[in-house]
């Protein structure tokens, strides 16, 4: 009986999954990358309009993302929270990565990065925003992305 609702979420994710995989394939647009991963990142200090103004912004950081089959980001930062975003093509190998959260409430964060696929790093530049859109301050940075994977449970 406790198994039951493991059992559902499992049926939920395949279904999710199946919707995500028939989605993208409708549209050869749309990437076809499927990734679970963790993202470290270094901020450059020069670039950090933040701090100065009442905005901590950390010299390092890490997150855990995925990257569905229809390009949306799901991404989680520690004492940040979830940000969602999209990654798209852009011609070849590469790809625009956005993705957007909020820092408190009316303040919003931004992630822009152009990635090439296969390459485990990339720049990225953050903008924080008020509710109106209009630039508070921001900060650029390196970032390196290791793969996660699903591992069995052990018996």
């Amino acid at each position: 009986m406790k198994r039951l609702p493991h059992y559902c979420m499992l049926v939920l994710f395949i279904a999710a999954a199946g919707l995500a995989a028939g989605k993208a394939s409708a549209s050869p647009e749309l990437p076809t990358v499927s990734f679970l991963g963790k993202a470290f990142g270094t901020v450059d200090p020069q670039t950090d309009t933040c701090s100065p103004i009442g905005f901590p912004v950390p010299a390092t950081f890490e997150n855990i993302f995925a990257i569905t089959r229809s390009g949306t980001i799901i991404n989680v930062a520690p004492g940040i929270g979830t940000q969602l975003g999209e990654i798209r093509r852009i011609g070849g190998n590469r790809f625009a990565v956005g993705f957007f959260g909020y820092l408190a409430p009316g303040v919003q964060l931004e992630i822009r990065s152009t990635l090439d696929l296969g390459e485990e790093s990339g720049d990225f530049l953050a903008l924080v925003t008020d509710a109106n859109g209009e630039l508070i301050c921001q900060y650029a940075g390196v970032t390196f992305t290791e793969s996660l994977s699903a591992q069995p449970f052990p018996e």
